[in-house]
């Protein structure tokens, strides 16, 4: 190894095997005036290299073996930067890499190399061709990397398909749990005010006891933890007893609710049917409930709930629901007592006009009715209906209905629960506009 003594640069480089054995491989550069690389001479081969007045290499060319020939050229912008390179090669087919594989033209002077694969020019007398599928190791060429690019925006499509499938089953899922918990929640405000209504009729003496109101049904609403109530008593004396009016009561009655005066007269005569003791065996009217689908015929008993009702031949399940808040089979009275029926049962055995009726129905109170010509009738109350509707803070509903009965053999105001069902919502309206407010309301 030598260097030159006037800019210190390596000059000589020589690798041997031995002290004395002849050079592998041998290095000889060359420099010009101002200190830039000139030449280098290899055991096998000498190389020449050319500069612009800017010191910027622009060509390089093999001097031996013959015959010299330039073999890389650089070409620059006039800012300097390097803009084209070009590397030539004399018969051989090895290249510089190209988009997805290799690209060499082929003309009179052997193939000729360029890193501008796709500005390739063909010059008179060559022959161009170009190799766009021959793959490098280790390298992905374009249409592979553009084929990976559709299967990955595939692939993550899926997937966040996938994730936000679950996450839609996930949150109505926790949905349907938050409102079956709320459900619960307000099932256990109305059975709580259900308690509380008969434990505060059994401390007044019951319903027969002489602090009792006239349990016409108003309701009277109160605060819940976490919900507000709406607690009705109605006296079942108030209602149509199914077992104790005549035909022609119940056909009068049916008729002033609103129902044509054919379907009264019908209905009634099929409910004292139904009730009616057995004279025979086998009557008509077992024809008419087999003919009709029903695997049973007329009870010929005493109806033991309003709910048999729907039993009877003839009776639709519209008719069923629309009865429902006018009918019992508790008061053993031939006829309701006025002065704590309900409001539409009330205003229509008293003869109002069609359309207070009608509102009456959709919303019994706050009504105007005067009731102060039909005094209460004497003597114990037989049962009382607690119909109870909880509203939660969260706008869950729940209706109980309890129906009580006094119990002759207890003392005092003992209540039997006779019934314990559900009910349909009357006070739904009033307790959203209470929510809505938040009024201060009583405790219950």
């Amino acid at each position: 190894m030598s260097f030159e003594a006037r800019t210190g640069r390596l000059a000589t480089l020589q690798h041997r095997a031995g002290s004395l054995a002849a050079p592998v491989a041998s290095f000889s550069h060359a420099y010009n005036a101002i200190g830039d690389l000139a030449s280098r001479t290899e055991l096998t081969n000498s190389k020449t290299f050319a500069h612009d007045s800017n010191a910027r290499l622009t060509g390089v060319t093999q001097t031996s073996p013959a015959p010299a020939a330039q073999v890389e050229s650089y070409t620059y912008d006039p800012a300097g930067n390097r803009i084209a390179f070009r590397a030539h090669r004399f018969r051989s087919r090895i290249s510089r890499p190209c988009g997805s594989g290799l690209a060499f033209a082929v003309g009179s002077r052997g193939p000729d190399v360029s890193q501008q694969c796709d500005k390739l020019l063909q010059r008179p007398g060559d022959r161009l061709r170009r190799y766009r599928a021959i793959p490098l190791r280790g390298k992905i060429g374009r249409s592979d990397r553009g084929f990976a690019l559709v299967v990955v925006i595939w692939a993550i499509g899926l997937i966040g398909l996938l994730v936000l499938s679950y996450l839609s089953a996930a949150r109505l899922r926790l949905r349907a749990a938050a409102n079956i918990a709320s459900a619960a929640r307000a099932e256990a405000l109305a059975e709580a005010a259900v308690a509380t209504a008969i434990l505060e009729l059994e401390s007044a003496g019951g319903p027969t006891g002489a602090a009792r109101p006239p349990f016409d049904g108003t309701p009277r609403f109160c605060a819940l933890p976490q919900g507000v109530a709406a607690v009705a008593i109605e006296n079942e004396a108030g209602k149509i007893d199914l077992n104790a009016s005549s035909a022609n009561f119940l056909a009068r009655a049916l008729t002033a609710i609103e129902m044509t005066k054919d379907d009264a007269t019908r209905l009634a005569g099929s409910i004292v049917s139904y009730r009616s003791a057995r004279t025979n065996s086998l009557s008509a009217e077992d024809g008419a409930y087999s003919a009709d689908g029903r695997p049973f015929g007329p009870r010929k008993a005493l109806f033991q709930s309003i709910f048999e009702l729907d039993q009877v031949l003839g009776v639709t399940p519209e008719q069923m629901q629309f009865l429902r808040p006018f009918i019992t089979v508790h008061s053993f009275l031939p006829e309701p007592d006025l002065s704590v029926a309900p409001p539409a049962l009330f205003a229509a055995l008293t003869g109002a006009a069609s359309d207070e009726i009608a509102r009456l129905k959709d919303r019994p109170f706050p009504n105007t009715l005067d009731r102060r010509g039909y005094p209460a009738r004497g003597g114990t109350v037989a049962a009382v209906l607690v119909h109870v509707e909880a509203r939660t803070a969260d706008g869950a509903t729940f209706v109980r209905e309890a129906l009580l009965t006094a119990r002759g053999d207890m003392p005092g105001g003992a209540q039997s629960i006779k019934e314990w069902r559900g009910g349909r919502s009357r006070f739904g309206a009033e307790l959203m506009e209470l929510e809505r407010q938040g009024l201060s309301i009583p405790s219950c």
